[in-house]
């Protein structure tokens, strides 16, 4: 059964030449002014946003559903490389039974926008690899291919911008509250100072709700107990056949789109 997820499971990665921060806490860091940073999101369900310093550092992030909220109840991405946090959540998302290692047809979306809000090919290429790596070393049939940003498309056009810039805009409308017009003459930097701020006001507004938190960490606890069996199972079947399912993983991977 093939099954897209929405890291769908999606990862959609947007790159933009933008101002960096000053430190990595996640409540309490201010825009520096000084550097370059990115915005990532992650679907797989579980959807996480994440904001990226110039040398690929997370530096906020935002759960965007209560299966992310669940699965990131008790971690902090804040100070890891935008591969090893994607890698994280899709880790946990195995883990918690969100990505089921035993269905084959596992599929990743990925996305990357750079500051001039065209495709990013070496950011995309770069998160891609890293995640089709982990499929394979775990034995799942999963693979990355690149999403698109359709749904964009005809207010892109409407607006003249390019579209990858439209899609953050709107973000930062959803994140500041603002207008997409009181938004769409802001240069890239102002858009994902905005985003980035919104980031930092939700994660501290969850951070206060403490019995929510408890909460969500023992659901997390519960997804990954009722599923550990399975896991444990498909880990030693694979253990047995490693390199033949390995190449046959690699082999679905280079189907890819075929």
């Amino acid at each position: 059964m093939k099954k897209t997820i929405m890291i769908t499971m999606s990862v959609f990665l947007v790159v933009a030449s933008l101002v960096c921060l000053s430190a990595c806490d996640t409540t309490t860091n201010t825009i520096d002014e000084a550097a370059a940073y990115s915005y990532v999101s992650l679907k797989i369900n579980p959807e996480v946003d994440y904001v990226v310093d110039e040398n690929g550092f997370v530096v906020s992030y935002t759960c965007l559903n209560e299966d992310a909220e669940i699965l990131l109840a008790d971690v902090d991405l804040v100070g890891m490389t935008i591969e090893e946090a994607t890698a994280t959540v899709l880790r946990l998302a195995v883990e918690a039974g969100y990505i089921d290692a035993d269905t084959e047809g596992e599929e990743i979306e990925v996305g990357a926008i750079d500051e001039n809000g065209e495709v990013d090919t070496e950011c995309y290429e770069k998160v891609a690899k890293n995640l089709n790596e982990y499929f394979m070393n775990n034995g799942i049939f999963g693979r990355v291919s690149q999403q698109t940003l359709d749904l964009y498309l005809e207010q892109a056009e409407a607006l003249d911008l390019p579209v990858g810039k439209v899609k953050l805009m709107i973000l930062a409308c959803d994140r500041s509250g603002l207008t997409l017009d009181e938004i769409k003459e802001k240069p890239m930097n102002e858009i994902m100072k905005l985003i980035h701020q919104g980031n930092k006001n939700k994660v501290k507004a969850e951070k206060g709700h403490l019995i929510k938190t408890g909460q969500r960490k023992a659901l997390k606890d519960s997804k990954c107990n009722g599923n550990a069996q399975k896991l444990q199972a498909h880990n030693q079947k694979f253990e047995q056949n490693k390199e033949q399912v390995m190449a046959q993983i690699e082999a679905y991977q280079e189907n890819e789109g075929n």
